[in-house]
């Protein structure tokens, strides 16, 4: 489906220079969705880390994918698969749309099943409203980043 919108730039004397643009819209099948919905079902799982003791939700569509790769697909911030429905909607329409990209699903700390970020991380990110320290990632968001690196590498390589 070919979806048209206007886009509008302005010129440098400030008048809007109207244009239409054209917009591929992927089109997906109610079977297919329902297929990356059972499958959210299937993959879901909370996770523990070994080397933290933390635990992350985690889900996955297009498993089949991971071979070549996946996307993470974090939830926001005050959000979970468990505590809220339309992320799986959202996840399972992802999955359809791009049926040849795995995307992994995690929760964010502190929702559902993932724990929240450690006492010495919330308490900075109270403080300065950053989840970076000196250019680097707080150190709860890289195990979420190292957990699920080594989760989706040994899942791309096991047996279906």
């Amino acid at each position: 489906m070919l979806l048209k919108l206007e886009e509008i730039t302005y010129r440098d004397d400030g008048n809007p220079h109207p244009e239409e643009k054209s917009v591929e819209v992927a089109q997906i099948s109610d079977e297919d969705f329902k297929e990356r919905l059972k499958e959210i079902h299937e993959t879901y799982q909370i996770i523990h880390d070994r080397k933290t003791g933390r635990t992350f939700e985690i889900a996955i569509v297009n498993k089949r994918q991971l071979q070549h790769g996946a996307i993470l697909f974090a939830s926001t911030m005050f959000s979970s698969l468990t505590q809220n429905l339309g992320n799986a909607i959202e996840l399972a329409a992802h999955g359809t749309a791009t049926p040849n990209t795995a995307r992994a699903y995690i929760a964010f700390p502190g929702n559902g099943g993932s724990d929240s970020l450690s006492r010495r991380d919330r308490s900075y990110l109270a403080r300065t409203g950053r989840f970076t320290r000196d250019g680097e990632a707080v150190e709860s968001i890289i195990n979420v980043h190292r957990i699920s690196s080594e989760l989706l590498r040994f899942l791309a390589f096991s047996r279906p």
